[in-house]
C-alpha cells in the first residue's frame, strides 16, 4: 500500500487538512509549514498525483524550465539550447511561464511540478510569489540551477558576467572619446539589471565622470519600441550623451531607428552598443556593435551542474561566470 497524506501529516506534525493544502492550495500555508510537509513527503516517498507511477523508480526524466520571458529572442535561444542539452541526456523539457503561474489562483509552481520534474532551470525569473514555490521545491530535494542571478535565492548559478561586460563596453566607448556614456535599462526587478549598472558605473566613475542611467518603466510594448523611447529620453538630457549602451540588441535596433528619425548620425554623433550579438546585428544599418551572450557554453555548463546534483553532488551552491566579448561593428566606430 502506498504512503497516504495522513502519514505525511503525522510525520510533519500537522493536520491532514494542512498537509493536503500544501499540494492543492499552497498559498494558504505558511512557508515553514510547506517545507516541513514537503520534507516529510520526500522522506516517505509520497507522490500526490499522476506522476506517482512514473516516480516508483525515482525518475520522471523531465526537467522543468521556469521563465518570465518567452518573447525576447535571447530567452528563446536559451530555451532552445536547454532543450537540446536536456534531450541529449534522454530527458524531456517542461516549460513553465512565471506570469501565467502567478495569475492562476487554482494552481502553483508547487502543485504543477512537485513529483513531476527531477530538476528545475531558471531563465530570466523575476522577483515574485513563484520564488517561494521554488524554495519549497528545493526544500523537497529538487535541484535548481539558474542562468541568471536571482535575489535572495541560494542556488547554483551559471551566467554571463554582466558586470564585466558592461564595464568592458563602457571603457571601450570612453577610451575612444565617446563621453558622456549613457546606459538605458528597463525597470525590471532582476539582478541582471543591477549587475549591468554596477559594471557601467565602475567604468564611468573610474574616468571621473557622472553616470547617466535612463530607466524606462516596464511596458508591454516591443523592445524595439522601448529602445526608441530610451533614445528620446537620452536626447532630452543635459549634457546629452555621446554614446549609449543597451541591455539587448532589440532595444539597440529601436535606438538606431530613433536616431535616424531625429537626423542624428551614427556613429559620428552618437555611438550605440547592444547586447547578445544576435544575427540581426549584421543586417541593420549601421551594423550594430554588441556584447556576446555565450548561450551554448552557459547552457551546457548549467545542465552539467544540474545533472551533477541529480547524481548526488551535495556541495554548496556555486556561481560560474562566462565572460562576454565585445564585437565591434560600425555603430560605435568599427568597420
Amino acid at each position: 500500500m502506498g504512503v497516504t497524506i495522513t502519514q505525511v501529516a503525522a510525520r510533519a506534525g500537522v493536520s491532514t487538512i494542512t498537509a493536503s493544502r500544501v499540494f492543492s492550495n499552497p498559498s494558504l500555508v505558511a512557508e515553514r509549514t510547506k517545507e516541513k510537509v514537503l520534507q516529510a513527503a520526500q522522506e516517505l516517498g509520497y507522490m500526490p498525483h499522476r506522476s506517482a507511477r512514473a516516480l516508483r523508480n525515482g525518475r520522471t526524466h523531465t526537467i522543468g524550465v521556469l521563465t518570465a520571458d518567452t518573447h525576447q529572442v535571447i530567452s528563446v535561444l536559451k530555451i532552445e539550447a536547454l532543450h537540446r542539452e536536456i534531450a541529449q541526456r534522454g530527458y524531456d523539457l517542461h516549460l513553465l511561464n512565471q506570469q501565467q503561474i502567478e495569475k492562476n489562483k487554482d494552481a502553483s509552481l508547487l502543485t504543477t511540478c512537485y513529483g513531476a520534474i527531477e530538476g528545475l532551470v531558471l531563465v530570466y525569473v523575476q522577483d515574485g510569489p513563484v520564488l517561494n514555490d521554488v524554495r519549497a521545491l528545493m526544500a523537497a530535494g529538487v535541484p535548481v540551477v539558474s542562468l541568471e542571478h536571482v535575489k535572495d535565492l541560494e542556488v547554483d548559478v551559471v551566467t554571463a558576467d554582466y558586470a564585466a561586460g558592461a564595464y568592458q563596453a563602457t571603457r571601450y566607448l570612453l577610451q575612444r572619446g565617446r563621453a558622456p556614456v549613457g546606459l538605458v535599462l528597463i525597470g525590471w526587478n532582476i539582478e541582471v539589471n543591477w549587475r549591468r549598472e554596477a559594471g557601467y558605473r565602475r567604468a564611468v566613475e573610474e574616468a571621473g565622470l557622472e553616470p547617466m542611467v535612463f530607466v524606462l518603466p516596464p511596458s508591454k510594448d516591443s523592445l524595439f519600441a522601448q529602445g526608441y523611447r530610451g533614445v528620446e529620453r537620452a536626447l532630452d538630457a543635459r549634457p546629452r550623451p555621446a554614446s549609449l549602451l543597451f541591455p539587448d540588441d532589440e532595444m539597440a535596433v529601436g535606438a538606431l531607428r530613433c536616431l535616424k528619425d531625429e537626423g542624428i548620425p551614427v556613429p559620428e554623433v552618437m555611438a550605440v552598443i547592444g547586447w547578445d550579438n544576435l544575427p540581426l546585428c549584421d543586417y541593420v544599418d549601421p551594423r550594430l556593435s554588441s556584447l556576446t551572450a555565450p548561450v551554448e557554453e552557459t547552457v551546457a555548463l548549467a545542465i552539467e551542474r544540474l545533472f551533477a546534483r541529480l547524481n548526488g553532488d551535495h556541495s554548496q551552491p556555486a556561481v560560474q561566470l562566462v565572460q562576454p566579448e565585445l564585437v565591434v561593428r560600425h555603430s560605435c566606430g568599427g568597420d
